[in-house]
């Protein structure tokens, strides 16, 4: 955390003192960014820091996730592609609000969507769109396949077979794995999704 570069020579300021707190008015001159700051002791001084916030939902999401936990627990939320395809069109759009909310350490997604949003990449031919999902799956925990994700499969597909409402084999995919996993399904897909029975599906575009 970078500390504010102040004047050579001190200035004197007016503090303010109620029952239960301080406050300080500080000269102009000592200009400090956004609406927070660190306050400490070193020996007899008293050191004040600017608090730095990340500017976008992927900087917050990375530094989330340096604290997280690498794997889910039976519970948060897997993001299927159309979600994050929201949050790279729109940091601050809804779908980016709704994971600042919840926080990092219920968030999600699966090898079959980084695997759809890198061919995305490859079929537009656009290194920038690349940049920006590479940047976002480094700080979104990519979960592998594995089992049970396999039986649960099976039996997903062979049940939506036999009503005749089939989904597309990618979607199969990402929904076997997160009801192997006790993960809510967030995507913007409800309507296929939600002919899964018993799969916990939200959508986070929806006002």
């Amino acid at each position: 955390m970078p500390t504010l570069s102040t004047p050579s020579r001190p200035k004197e300021a007016k503090l303010f003192r109620n029952n239960r707190s301080q406050a300080v008015r500080i000269p102009v001159e000592f200009e400090l960014p956004g609406d927070r700051v660190l306050i400490h002791r070193e020996g007899g001084k008293l050191i004040i820091e600017a608090v730095t916030r990340p500017t976008n939902i992927v900087e917050l999401l990375a530094e989330w996730r340096k604290e997280a936990p690498l794997g889910p627990e039976d519970q948060g939320y897997l993001l299927d592609t159309n979600i994050i395809s929201d949050v790279i069109r729109s940091p601050d759009g809804l779908a980016a609000r709704r994971i600042e909310q919840v926080g990092p350490k219920e968030i999600f997604t699966s090898i079959i969507v980084a695997s759809e949003l890198r061919y995305g990449c490859a079929k537009k031919g656009s290194p920038k769109l690349l940049t920006k999902v590479e940047g976002i799956l480094e700080t979104i925990p990519v979960l592998p396949l594995d089992i049970p994700a396999d039986a649960e499969y099976g039996g997903i597909r062979a049940e939506l077979e036999a009503t005749g409402q089939p989904i597309g084999m990618n979607d199969l995919l990402i929904a076997a794995h997160a009801y192997a996993l006790g993960l809510t399904l967030v995507t913007n897909n409800t309507r296929e999704f939600s002919r899964i029975r018993s799969l916990n599906v939200e959508n986070w575009l929806e006002r």
